[in-house]
């Protein structure tokens, strides 16, 4: 399992060092994940349990947080179903309340029998809190979770084993049950399932064009939108077209890995977790099977979410990992020899100083970029707020930032430039209205034909979701087409 991680952060070390100017951020992460791997792998057994308790109180926290935040904001009648602690919306709360109700499972391998009524409130809690995050890729998680605890639980508690006719019942019962329940799961949230659709249809052609070599680390997010852009082209009406917006995200971390490696290093990617999920399945040692069944969870998260983009997520994965890594006792054992063993420790730490340096040097956000280049154009400074935004868009191209560069060259009055910038915004999310705006009134002073044609496009642009400011905007369209 050691040398499993060891030689995939390897690789991926590899991939970012080919541009590690560009990926110093990315090359920070890693070094980061490997040192959090290293120092898991060191946890003594009997402290395991405390580890947990640890991950359960950081829920907790999150929750106080919400409550806090959201205390001028809703009612007490919807604090507890709009609670998403500091994650980027309900959704992903939920999925993490997924995993910390699978982790506190695993408190019952240490609680006495007696005590285990103690931790009743702290399930109901969970249970509750999950059920009101109307996460489905949370509830489905869990419900995978606890399915297979039942079928160790029956598989060991039977002395003979069932026959392999009522096997084969059981699974065609089951993956009837299961279809069944994905699709209710997807009819329950149809746009937001038809919106994954979309942009893992987007992600087929990315992998068509790099079936092979991929995109290279990060090349999901460099690459989406203008995808998209040009997908929407080629298909104007196509039913999922409203559901397009401002994403940097493959809502399937399989997916994206091929889209950034191609389909060889996927499978192999896939093949590995598929790998540390089965390897050792005959065991009967209770805390192996409690971190594979979390691991499970959170490899089914990973087919829906982006977990890889959240550092809790992130650190419970490398718990999961390390847990299923070790023997008895969770410490790293490359060779029995003392000084083979010293000389692997002694390099991998020497690697993981030489990742976080060169994250340290060369780390840059593209995020950090984008706002360092809106300080700059509130500050008025429009030439320099462009070239940063450029810089920013040329990382990450989306929609927000090409709006900004776009209102950048508008004060620099060089209207070829923010046409060009607002037309690749428009192209990335068709339905949105200010990019067209925005191109009405440059052209109100320069092409009255063309701004006509915006004004009538303007009119005809189905709108997503009414913000009133749009009263206002359709509004002087109108009184510009009646004196036209």
């Amino acid at each position: 399992m050691d040398l499993l991680f060891v030689l995939l952060m390897l690789y991926l070390f590899t991939c970012t060092c080919m541009n590690f100017k560009e990926n110093g951020f990315t090359i920070l992460q890693l070094g980061i994940a490997t040192l959090g791997y290293y120092c898991f792998r060191n946890i003594p057994k009997e402290h395991i349990m405390w580890y947990i308790v640890s991950f359960l109180m950081g829920g907790g926290i999150q929750v106080v947080y919400s409550l806090y935040t959201q205390a001028d904001y809703f009612l007490l009648s919807e604090k507890w179903s709009r609670i998403y602690g500091s994650f980027l919306n309900t959704s992903v709360w939920g999925n993490y309340l997924a995993l910390l109700l699978m982790i506190s499972l695993g408190l019952l391998m240490w609680v006495k029998k007696w005590n285990v009524l103690l931790l009743l409130p702290l399930y109901v809690s969970l249970i509750i809190l999950l059920w009101q995050s109307d996460s489905r890729t949370g509830w489905l998680a869990t419900l995978m979770g606890m399915i297979g605890g039942i079928y160790w639980v029956c598989r060991w508690a039977r002395r003979n084993p069932l026959k392999k006719s009522h096997q084969l019942l059981v699974v065609l019962f089951g993956g009837i049950l299961m279809t069944g329940l994905c699709y209710g799961l997807y009819m329950y949230k149809k746009d937001s399932g038809n919106g994954r659709l979309l942009v893992w249809s987007v992600s087929y052609k990315m992998v068509k064009d790099a079936p092979l070599q991929g995109h290279g680390i990060n090349g999901f997010r460099q690459n989406y939108m203008p995808y998209q852009a040009s997908f929407l082209k080629k298909y104007p009406l196509h039913k999922w077209r409203m559901l397009a917006d401002d994403n940097s995200f493959a809502f399937n971390e399989y997916i994206k890995f091929i889209v950034e490696h191609g389909v060889v290093s996927g499978f192999f990617f896939f093949s590995v977790f598929l790998y540390v999920l089965l390897r050792r399945t005959a065991t009967k040692e209770p805390r192996i099977i409690f971190f594979k069944l979390v691991f499970l969870g959170w490899g089914i998260i990973a087919f829906f979410s982006y977990p890889f983009f959240i550092w809790q997520f992130v650190v419970i994965l490398l718990f999961l990992i390390a847990g299923m890594g070790g023997g008895d006792v969770m410490r790293i054992s490359f060779y029995r020899n003392s000084f083979v063993c010293k000389a692997v420790n002694i390099g991998l730490m020497g690697w993981i100083v030489i990742m976080l340096t060169t994250g340290i040097l060369y780390g840059k956000n593209p995020q950090s970029l984008l706002n360092r280049g809106i300080d700059l154009y509130v500050a008025k400074r429009y030439n320099e707020a462009k070239n940063v935004l450029e810089c920013s868009f040329m990382h990450y191209p989306n929609y927000n930032t090409a709006m900004m560069i776009g209102e950048a060259y508008r004060e620099l009055q060089k209207n070829d430039s923010a046409e060009y910038y607002w037309r690749a915004a428009s192209d990335m999310i068709p339905y949105r209205v200010m990019p067209h705006f925005y191109l009405f009134k440059l052209y109100q002073s320069s092409d009255v034909n063309k701004a006509y044609l915006e004004a009538v496009q303007i009119k005809n642009i189905p709108v997503k979701v009414y913000a009133p400011q749009l009263n206002i905007l359709y509004k002087e369209v109108d009184n510009f087409l009646q004196h036209y």
